[in-house]
């Protein structure tokens, strides 16, 4: 998860551009999903994506993965990455899997407080992150299936 890359080091940012920059112009992408970002250093992220911006294109969609259900930490982030990134909107995840949960008795009237897609939903992915989550293993398997 990046915790052994020292970004402060010029030669390990410079190394990491020119990747960047070469997949961007090797590879027909369209955007691109960054790991566990809360584990690494925001001013490298920022001025790397700022450096993908200018090298291979500023329509790239940038989704980062901060696996956190609380608005204001993701909103603080976003702020601070110049709301140049989108991130997973992990409450609403969290809040389709408690009414997944509760069965017929599950209402869809608050399924959107507290998230990024009603607050920021030009930065909200909205869709599970993955199956390894820890939402996973306390989702109903039919909510899993449709996400």
């Amino acid at each position: 998860m990046f915790s052994d890359i020292d970004f402060s080091q010029p030669e390990v940012r410079e190394d990491v551009f020119r990747w960047g920059e070469w997949i961007g112009n090797e590879l027909n992408l369209a955007g691109v999903r960054f790991d566990a970002i809360k584990h690494y250093s925001e001013d490298f992220l920022r001025d790397f994506i700022a450096h993908l911006d200018r090298t291979v294109g500023s329509k790239w969609l940038m989704v980062g993965e901060y696996w956190k259900d609380d608005l204001e930490v993701l909103s603080g982030y976003l702020d601070r990455l110049h709301n140049r990134i989108s991130l997973f909107d992990v409450t609403l995840v969290n809040n389709f899997s408690r009414i997944s949960m509760k069965g017929e008795r599950g209402a869809l009237r608050d399924i959107f407080d507290g998230t990024l897609a009603l607050n920021r939903p030009e930065n909200a992915v909205v869709s599970s992150n993955s199956t390894s989550s820890p939402i996973e293993s306390q989702s109903n398997p039919s909510l899993r299936r449709l996400s």
